[in-house]
C-alpha cells in the first residue's frame, strides 16, 4: 500500500522538500513542474539515487566548458560535437549544458549555461555541475582573468580531462614523458623561455621542429634545418626559404612576451607511405570501468611536401588497418605487431598519468615511427578532438562520446542508476 513520505530532492547545489506518495523503492518518480523549475532541471527524464532515508539526488549535471561565439557559430568548430553530446546525454538520463568562462559562481548555486533543445541552443539557468568536461583549445587574453578564476573553482569538481596546469606540451613533457620507461620513446626535446634560449637550442640541432608549448592544430609549427652554411625554414603551404636564427627569434618573440614557452624537438625521419607521404598516429585512450581502453587508432597521412600530418594543415585520416595497403609489403607485415605495441604503450602512459594526477577520462597520444620502425611518443593531447574520428568512421566518434558520458556516470555515482 502506498504511503506518504516527505523527502528532500536535490540537484546540483539546490534542494526542495517534496511530499511523495508511493513506495520509496519505486524506479520512477514524477516530480511536479514547480519542483523541476525550482531545481532548473531539463525537460527529459533524469537519473536519481537515494542518498539517505528521506533524500533523493537528481543527476548528473554535466557541464562542457568552452569558449563562446567563434566565427559566427555559438561554439565554433566544436558546436556539432556539443550537440551530439547533448543528444546522447539526454538518452542516458543526463543533463548536458555548455558553460563559458565566468559563468560559474560558487555563491549562487546555479550557473548560466546553454542547453541544446529542439534544434537550437538556449541560454538557461542550470544547476551547479557535478562534473566538468574542459574543451578549451586556446586561452585568449580577453578571457584570461575569468579562466584563472574558473580553474580555481574546478579544483573541487570532478573533471573528465587533465587540469589546465597539465595542458601545456612542455609541462607534459617534463612531468610525464621524461619518466621511465616513456623517456626512451621521446625525441630529444628542449624548452626555450626567451629568444636567446631559442637561438641556442635551435643551433644545437641539424634538423628540428619549433612549436609553441600551448599550440594546437599545427598552428605556429615550423621545421628548421641547416642548409648551405646557414638555415632554412619549412612551413606548411610555403616553399623552403633561408632564415637567420635572429629572424626566427623575432617570429617567436610575441610568445615569450606573453609568458609562453616554445619547444624545440629533434626531427624524426618519419615512416612514409609507398607514395612518399609522411605519417604518424593518434591513439585515443579512454577510461572504461576505470581501466584504459584504446577507442581508436588513427593514421594521419600528410601531403608530400607537408611538415605536419595535422588535419588542419591538409592531412588525411584513415584507420590503422586501412593504412596497410599504402605501405610496402615488408612494412605492412611488421605493422600489425607494432600497432599492438603502440596501444599497450598508450595504455601504460594513461595509467601513469592517472597515478600522478588522479581521475582521468581520456587523452590523445600522438605516435610516430621512423624508417626502422622505432616507435616515438610525439606528444600527449589532454583535449583530443573528434574530427578525425568523424572522417574515418562515425561509429567511432559516437563510441568515443558515449564512453565519456559513461565515465561521467561512473565517477559521479550514477553508473548503475536508471533514468
Amino acid at each position: 500500500m502506498s504511503q506518504s513520505h516527505t523527502v528532500e530532492v536535490s540537484y546540483g547545489a539546490l534542494s526542495k522538500r517534496l511530499d511523495f506518495l508511493g513506495k520509496r523503492r519505486e524506479m520512477k518518480i514524477l516530480l511536479p513542474k514547480g519542483i523541476r523549475a525550482a531545481l532548473h532541471m531539463p525537460p527529459h527524464a533524469m537519473r536519481f539515487m537515494t542518498t539517505g532515508h528521506q533524500a533523493i539526488r537528481i543527476g548528473p549535471a554535466f557541464a562542457i566548458y568552452a569558449l563562446p561565439l567563434t566565427k559566427g557559430r555559438r561554439f565554433g568548430q566544436q558546436q556539432s560535437l556539443f550537440q551530439d553530446v547533448s543528444r546522447l546525454g539526454a538518452r542516458l538520463g543526463m543533463d548536458i549544458y555548455v558553460i563559458t568562462p565566468g559563468a560559474i559562481r560558487t555563491d549562487s548555486g546555479v550557473v548560466m549555461g546553454y542547453r541544446f533543445r529542439e534544434g537550437t541552443w538556449r541560454k538557461e539557468v542550470c544547476p551547479y555541475p557535478d562534473v566538468v568536461w574542459r574543451r578549451l583549445t586556446s586561452r585568449p587574453r580577453a578571457f584570461l582573468t575569468k579562466l584563472m578564476e574558473d580553474e580555481t573553482i574546478f579544483e573541487s569538481i570532478p573533471q573528465i580531462t587533465l587540469p589546465r596546469s597539465m595542458s601545456e606540451k612542455g609541462v607534459m613533457h617534463q612531468r610525464v614523458l621524461m619518466c621511465s620507461p616513456f623517456s626512451a620513446h621521446v625525441p630529444h626535446t628542449l624548452m626555450a623561455r626567451s629568444t636567446e634560449e631559442l637561438v641556442a637550442c635551435v643551433d644545437g640541432f641539424d634538423d628540428c621542429y619549433v612549436k609553441p608549448a600551448r599550440g594546437t592544430q599545427g598552428i605556429g609549427i615550423v621545421r628548421v634545418r641547416r642548409a648551405r652554411g646557414g638555415y632554412e625554414v619549412l612551413r606548411d603551404g610555403a616553399p623552403p626559404r633561408e632564415i637567420s636564427l635572429s629572424e626566427l627569434a623575432r617570429r617567436y618573440a610575441p610568445f615569450f612576451r606573453a609568458g609562453e614557452r616554445v619547444l624545440i624537438q629533434e626531427t624524426i625521419p618519419l615512416l612514409r607511405t609507398k607514395e612518399g607521404r609522411p605519417l604518424d598516429f593518434r591513439c585515443l585512450v579512454q577510461a572504461v570501468n576505470g581501466r584504459p581502453v584504446v577507442t581508436a587508432l588513427i593514421a594521419r597521412i600528410g601531403s608530400l611536401e607537408s611538415i605536419t600530418t595535422n588535419l588542419h594543415t591538409g592531412g588525411e585520416a584513415v584507420s590503422a588497418q586501412a593504412l596497410l595497403p599504402h605501405l610496402s609489403v615488408a612494412q605492412a607485415s611488421a605493422m600489425s605487431a607494432e600497432f599492438s605495441r603502440m596501444e599497450s604503450l598508450a595504455c601504460d602512459l594513461f595509467e601513469h598519468i592517472k597515478r600522478q594526477h588522479g581521475e582521468l577520462g581520456e587523452v590523445g597520444i600522438d605516435f610516430a615511427f621512423d624508417q626502422d620502425l622505432r616507435v616515438y611518443i610525439l606528444e600527449v593531447n589532454p583535449c583530443p578532438g573528434r574530427r578525425m574520428l568523424k572522417n574515418v568512421d562515425l561509429r567511432l566518434r559516437t563510441r568515443s562520446i558515449t564512453r565519456i558520458l559513461e565515465h561521467a556516470l561512473c565517477i559521479t555515482g550514477y553508473e548503475s542508476i536508471k533514468s
